[in-house]
């Protein structure tokens, strides 16, 4: 918590992720600990509500690792627009979309390229870009990637079933084989998991879960890999913020 600076609102949302007073009065007491006054707190422990604690002190985030975690080319802006500019002139920001966005084959290469610009007028590296390559959903006669088999094979909506990139900005997984993955449940978890590993970020945005199929895969999968990671690495302790928006 030394790597908070004078200037912010936190805000901490848990949906059906906290369910008793005992875990729920522990995580309010991490950010007490860290000087910070509640100003709203609503916990319902309930199958259907939710948890929420909004706290306020002058803080902001300052030289950490960040990681924002979308399925889409402009989920990153829905997610954390509202300040992301400053967020990336004060730290170091890793923006990593699961999927290309590919929802038709003719802008299966238009939306990473666009991504790019976008880091670009935020001032985030080209290198802090990741693609994992996988598909804006799936198609209809198949099983969502989250639902599918370990090693089941699914297709993308016109029938691509291998994770790609752009020729001079490849996928993560392209980059560090020199192969393109096959759209597997496994591989994308894997994938997923060694870029937490790669990156080991200070603090997590990353979407919550919502009507849209690749964003509940997003959201699942991230408590899936991070369930593994924190039981796997000792000091690994990020914060973590999810949410539809901020």
């Amino acid at each position: 918590m030394d790597k908070l600076k004078d200037g912010g609102i936190l805000f901490f949302e848990s949906h059906n992720l906290i369910n008793d007073r005992e875990r729920f009065d522990r995580i309010c007491g991490i950010f007490l600990d860290a000087g910070m006054k509640i100003l709203e707190r609503e916990n319902y422990f309930s199958d259907f509500d939710r948890d929420i604690v909004v706290m306020k002190k002058n803080v902001w985030f300052y030289k950490m690792k960040v990681l924002i975690l979308v399925p889409h080319q402009d989920d990153e802006l829905i997610l954390c627009g509202s300040f992301l500019k400053k967020l990336a002139d004060e730290n170091d920001v890793y923006i990593v979309f699961s999927t290309n966005g590919d929802y038709e084959e003719n802008v299966r290469f238009v939306r990473l390229e666009e991504s790019l610009k976008t880091a670009d007028l935020y001032g985030i590296r080209q290198d802090r870009i990741i693609f994992l390559g996988y598909a804006n959903e799936y198609q209809l006669s198949g099983p969502h990637i989250y639902d599918a088999g370990a090693d089941e094979v699914v297709y993308s909506q016109y029938g691509n079933c291998y994770t790609y990139g752009l020729s001079n900005h490849p996928e993560y997984y392209y980059s560090k084989t020199g192969k393109h993955h096959l759209y597997t449940r496994k591989n994308f978890k894997d994938d997923l998991k060694n870029v937490l590993l790669d990156i080991l970020p200070d603090l997590i945005f990353v979407t919550d879960v919502e009507i849209h199929p690749d964003h509940k895969a997003n959201s699942l999968f991230f408590d899936e890999v991070m369930g593994e990671l924190l039981k796997e690495i000792d000091d690994f302790a990020p914060i973590i913020l999810k949410k539809p928006g901020y």
